[in-house]
């Protein structure tokens, strides 16, 4: 089974819906009971408890997995980091072509106007980049050894020519004509998944 679990803006949702086409009602979304959510959305407190994965396996009766792990793929390389994950995943259902989903070129709200207006030139100053680099910089490690340590042995474990598959990939992209998720999937997450999860009722 695999689990997913991304950082805002890092291509997630893109991700997560190649999950939900491959695998359709065999990929679930823990969502969080309502009686254990906290009032402020951006308390980060509340976690997924081991009692919240036994319900999860009692609800989804053909579970295949759930949207951390021993997988790391990269924005940057998210051709590469699609067919590595395949492989790493060994399911044969699962389907490395997408469309881009939640670009934030593509958004047109008033906040994205706005931002596109203001004046970004002080993140140039170079007190501001010191204090960007220092805030930075725990995560930053992260990344590094990420990239360093374990994206390298992905790389050298990929069966075949990854450059070869990449090229592929992207010309199958462009020819993507239905990308939907299969409906059963969608039906069951959204009608009887996500209530049973969200109210407790499992």
């Amino acid at each position: 089974m695999y689990a997913f679990a991304h950082i805002d803006k890092t291509a997630g949702r893109t991700v997560r819906a190649v999950l939900r086409r491959s695998f359709g009602a065999g990929h679930c979304e823990i969502r969080t009971p309502y009686a254990r959510r906290p009032a402020d959305r951006n308390d980060r407190s509340v976690f997924v408890t081991g009692d919240d994965l036994r319900r999860v396996r009692r609800i989804y009766r053909g579970l295949r997995g759930i949207a951390g792990h021993n997988f790391v793929g990269l924005t940057d390389a998210f051709d590469e980091s699609l067919l590595m994950l395949g492989q790493w995943l060994g399911e044969p259902d699962f389907r490395p072509e997408y469309r881009p989903v939640n670009r934030l070129a593509d958004k047109q709200r008033a906040r994205d106007a706005a931002r596109a207006r203001a004046d970004l030139g002080y993140l140039e100053a170079p007190d501001v980049r010191a204090r960007l680099r220092e805030v930075n910089a725990l995560d930053q490690q992260v990344y590094d050894f990420a990239v360093r340590e374990l994206f390298a042995r992905q790389r050298q474990a990929y069966v075949g020519d990854l450059a070869a598959d990449v090229a592929a990939l992207r010309v199958h992209n462009q020819q993507v004509s239905d990308w939907s998720e299969p409906l059963s999937g969608r039906l069951l997450r959204n009608w009887v998944y996500k209530p049973a999860l969200v109210l407790g009722l499992a």
